[in-house]
């Protein structure tokens, strides 16, 4: 028997009366069955509920799906009706469905859902800086020492999503720019240390469109394609015309 505590991304039916349940815990993601989870007199479906933060004793086989035993809740995160952020957060879920796990992405998407009813300006920030760090930890994050292509420090204008980097003015053929401080933000946030959270947070504005960003330049340089993102942005366009 052993004990674990993570989030519940994803519960799927499985065969007859079962189900299978993906955890993120602190060192992976796990696959884990659960028995008669279909059926209406389940014990064990209140410990199973996506994007609830639990604690399970589960046994683990060599072969086949490890089995949740027994299981508390020890958080449930509700949307309160916010269907914009609760849309985000299953396109966070179908990202960490797609990676290796990792000791900090646990505590980063806690406080993530702990933050759905706080200000844009916290609740897209730490979603960028958990982007970030899965970015970092795929090795697809931007080069932002210098111009990706000449190496020169200076006249930078453009962060190159298909370059993978900044460009200078010499390498930037396109001519489209960003704002100094724009190049400013993606440079320190992608050399911030934990120590610099609250420093970046407080330095520089995030919004949706950062978080938007950086999930596509996810799907580019993973070559995957996020229907939960796609979801998202119909979602932002239907706002944005009301």
């Amino acid at each position: 028997m052993t004990e674990v505590e993570g989030i519940v991304l994803k519960v799927q039916d499985y065969k007859e009366n079962d189900a299978l349940a993906w955890l993120l815990t602190e060192t992976e993601i796990l696959t884990v069955r659960i028995r008669g989870y279909q059926k209406t007199t389940s014990k064990l479906r209140n410990c199973a509920q996506c994007f609830s933060h639990v604690r399970w004793q589960i046994h683990s086989k060599v072969q086949g799906f490890s089995l949740l035993i027994h299981g508390t809740c020890i958080d449930f995160f509700a949307f309160q009706n916010n269907l914009l952020r609760q849309s985000i957060a299953f396109v966070l879920r179908d990202i960490f469905l797609k990676i290796d796990g990792h000791s900090s992405y646990l505590n980063l998407f806690l406080s993530i859902l702990h933050a759905v009813s706080d200000t844009d300006q916290e609740f897209y920030f730490r979603i960028v800086w958990l982007l970030k760090q899965i970015l970092i930890n795929e090795g697809i994050q931007p080069y932002t020492d210098g111009c990706i292509l000449c190496h020169r420090t200076d006249r930078l204008q453009v962060l190159s999503k298909t370059q993978g980097g900044f460009l200078c003015s010499n390498c930037n053929t396109d001519k489209k720019t960003d704002k100094k401080e724009e190049l400013i933000k993606i440079y320190s946030i992608f050399h911030a240390e934990l120590e610099n959270f609250e420093l970046c947070r407080d330095r520089f504005v995030f919004s949706l469109q950062d978080v938007l960003y950086w999930c596509e330049w996810f799907e580019y340089y993973q070559q995957v394609h996020l229907k939960s993102l796609d979801f998202v942005k119909q979602i932002v366009k239907l706002e944005s015309s009301a």
